[in-house]
């Protein structure tokens, strides 16, 4: 009843409780699907305002009818306000991984791996470069992945840095596991992590960033101000700059690919990161239909990004620095014959003439012996006279 006496209550479908697990001995973790209608306003119905609600209802997150919450474990889809700044409260990551070596059952929790699992994970982050603000690892839970592997899931503390977030939290983790591979004596399945929902995305092969022929491209910039510039990031081959544009780009693409703009959406690249926080620039393409406009672009990213706020789940923007801009439409694709095309070409002009020159000669030659074995039997019309002569 929660939502159906709220300003979402037109929209609002139904909510279903998809799981419990133990959030510590005396606390229970609720895991539900709330949905809503599909013709459903993203201005009006989004994470945020879905927060918002769940708060205000039940009085700042502190009681549900008769149950009592915890303030700081509300999440709705990755979304939290205590992902803030606010000194006074600590930062808390949800993070998931799975374990291959561990097969599933109900008697794991009562055995002594929770506790082994809980200390690697409290040892990882104390020798990590995190260490100065790591507080401590808890609440852990299983689940079967499959028949012989368990899901983890765990909330791992830290204090209220600014300089921490999700990213710098996976990073440490893949970072102190050998690339996301083992854990102490556990092997993990190095594409199951995820810390709020956020995963690393692995670059692919470079591509040429083009749209097709006659799409509107435009430019968008934006500032990420809770990650730092570093000096990897001024070279487009480190792993770092890789890294980074790979998830902006996965990011803007989930975005406008579900937005009102959806059908229209070609693809979005990251054409440049400066310093500033980090500035960055993206070239996005979209097929030409009188929707498709820089302010509708525009208004499309500020309501994926609730208010030009956060990008992902995971990217904190500068609400003032979205700025589009509409460039030029993609001009016809030119055929460009390669180098090897153009050497045939030359080689194949040069034995055209070769063999032309040849005929020529052989013709000469034809021409010049026939004439050289012709001969006249009349010299002279009447004939050619000797004189007598005595011998």
């Amino acid at each position: 009843t929660l939502f159906k006496t709220s300003q979402l209550n037109k929209t609002f479908s139904s909510c279903k409780v998809l799981s419990f697990s133990s959030a510590n001995i005396q606390d229970t973790r609720v895991y539900a699907n709330c949905t809503f209608g599909n013709d459903s306003d993203p201005r009006e119905v989004n994470k945020v305002t879905a927060y918002g609600v769940f708060k205000e209802k039940t009085d700042g997150i502190t009681s549900l009818e008769t149950y009592s919450l915890d303030s700081n474990s509300l999440y709705v889809n990755g979304y939290t306000e205590g992902s803030l700044p606010d000194r006074s409260r600590r930062l808390n990551f949800n993070v998931t991984f799975t374990i291959e070596n561990l097969k599933f059952n109900q008697n794991i929790p009562n055995t002594n791996t929770p506790n082994n699992i809980i200390k690697l994970l409290d040892d990882l982050y104390r020798q990590s470069n995190l260490k100065e603000a790591f507080l401590n690892c808890n609440s852990l839970s299983f689940s079967p992945r499959d028949t012989e592997a368990s899901r983890i899931e765990v909330i791992c503390s830290f204090k209220n840095d600014p300089t921490i977030d999700e990213v710098s939290v996976y990073n440490e983790f893949r970072d102190n596991t050998g690339k996301i591979t083992e854990l102490g004596q556990f092997s993990l399945n190095e594409s199951s992590l995820y810390v709020n929902g956020y995963q690393e995305v692995k670059p692919n092969a470079e591509s040429e960033l083009a749209g097709r022929e006659n799409d509107l491209s435009f430019e968008l910039n934006f500032t990420i101000i809770n990650r730092n510039f570093t000096e990897a990031l001024n070279d487009p081959n480190s792993p770092e700059y890789k890294s980074l544009v790979a998830n902006i780009s996965t990011m803007l693409t989930a975005l406008y690919q579900n937005s009102l703009l959806k059908d229209y959406y070609r693809i979005c690249q990251v054409t440049g990161l400066r310093i500033g926080s980090i500035k960055c620039t993206c070239m996005c393409f979209f097929g030409r239909n009188e929707l498709v406009t820089a302010d509708k672009v525009k208004t499309e990213f500020a309501t994926g990004t609730n208010g030009t706020y956060l990008l992902g789940n995971t990217f904190l923007l500068q609400m003032d620095s979205l700025s589009v801009e509409v460039e030029a439409p993609v001009p016809p694709a030119k055929t460009e014959i390669p180098f090897w095309g153009i050497i045939i070409i030359v080689v194949g002009i040069l034995v055209i003439l070769f063999l032309i020159s040849l005929c020529c000669l052989l013709t000469l030659f034809y021409l010049k012996k026939k004439k050289h074995g012709s001969y006249d039997t009349m010299q002279d019309r009447a004939g050619l006279y000797f004189t007598h002569q005595r011998f």
